[in-house]
């Protein structure tokens, strides 16, 4: 039998990381319907609109523009290098994808330290902390 006929030969690379763009595919899934339930519970509970909860909801959007952006972009980055589609982005995708993870990942974590300074804030000045003043946000909420 002639072998030549086979064009279509299987790298390792593709049978190794297959498993890891299932991760990345349901990572993103997760991601994303976790910080829309948490965005709808801020949104449709009125306690929860009070400016102390700002700075959660605003962790939350940036979370899921984590998961809905460079996530899928990267999967499809993954999927041209595994051969799953046969699309030729050249550097474009590569630039993209990192400008936009890194500036995401940057609004999640600069979100979490503000949060952090916060609760410090409110630990060591117990007394005068009444919650974050709607001047400081910048808005007030409704």
């Amino acid at each position: 039998m002639n072998s030549s006929n086979n064009s279509s030969t299987v790298s390792p690379i593709a049978v190794s990381l297959h498993p890891w763009f299932a991760a990345f595919g349901a990572e993103a899934l997760i991601i994303i319907a976790g910080n829309l339930i948490t965005i709808l519970a801020f949104a449709l509970r009125k306690t929860s609109k009070k400016s102390k909860f700002v700075l959660l909801i605003n962790l939350s959007i940036a979370d899921l523009l984590v998961g809905a952006i460079p996530l899928p972009l990267y999967l499809a980055y993954l999927g041209s290098l595994l051969s799953y589609w046969n699309i030729h982005w050249g550097k474009a995708l590569e630039i993209t994808l990192f400008g936009v993870d890194v500036l995401l990942g940057f609004a999640s974590v600069m979100t979490l330290t503000v949060i952090s300074l916060e609760r410090v804030y409110a630990t060591v000045v117990p007394v005068g902390y009444r919650g974050l003043k709607p001047e400081i946000i910048g808005f007030r909420l409704r």
